[in-house]
């Protein structure tokens, strides 16, 4: 009789549970991007930028772990939240952090970006420029000048990162 109860139960509650075919596809992930011009070396990316942006977010509501990475001309801060934290709430409160620690960082940074997807889950496409007639300080001008501002434009793309080329550069001795 009790294994009946319990099968019976079980069946009942089975029919009962809710059932979302799309389910919320907040993942608690936040991403801070912070382009750097320059050529600063990751080492002191790592020191100038990502230690004191780490440092600041480290005391957000509901936050689990941060994970960095520190490269060439870009640091890369994901911030994964407790399951169920509002993100949109997560996002404008790291924004604030930003703006309020944005005199302490070098100024050879551009303005940091704050995404709501994780990188390692996004596709990716790579586009390669190449010109018998421009330089490639010239190829690497009317990407970042003509094309990421359109691509930037499409819907559905969160992000534009321009790699490789040359940039124009005066050294002064």
């Amino acid at each position: 009789m009790i294994y009946a109860i319990l099968s019976l139960l079980g069946v009942v509650s089975l029919l009962r549970m809710p059932v979302d075919l799309l389910p919320g596809s907040d993942s608690g992930v936040l991403t801070i991007f912070v382009g750097i011009r320059g050529g600063l070396p990751p080492e002191d990316i790592e020191s100038l930028v990502t230690k004191p942006v780490e440092d600041e977010m480290a005391t957000l509501p509901n936050l689990e772990s941060i994970t960095s990475v520190s490269r060439k001309e870009r640091a890369v801060i994901t911030l994964s939240f407790k399951i169920g934290t509002d993100s949109a709430r997560a996002a404008l409160e790291v924004q604030e952090r930003l703006a309020k620690i944005r005199g302490k960082l070098p100024r050879e940074i551009e303005k940091p970006v704050v995404s709501r997807y994780d990188e390692s889950q996004s596709p990716v496409i790579i586009f390669a420029l190449s010109s018998k007639s421009y330089t490639p300080e010239q190829m690497r001008a009317i990407a970042d000048d003509r094309l990421k501002p359109v691509l930037l434009q499409q819907e559905g793309v969160a992000n534009v990162e321009i790699g490789g080329g040359r940039e124009r550069k005066i050294l002064i001795e």
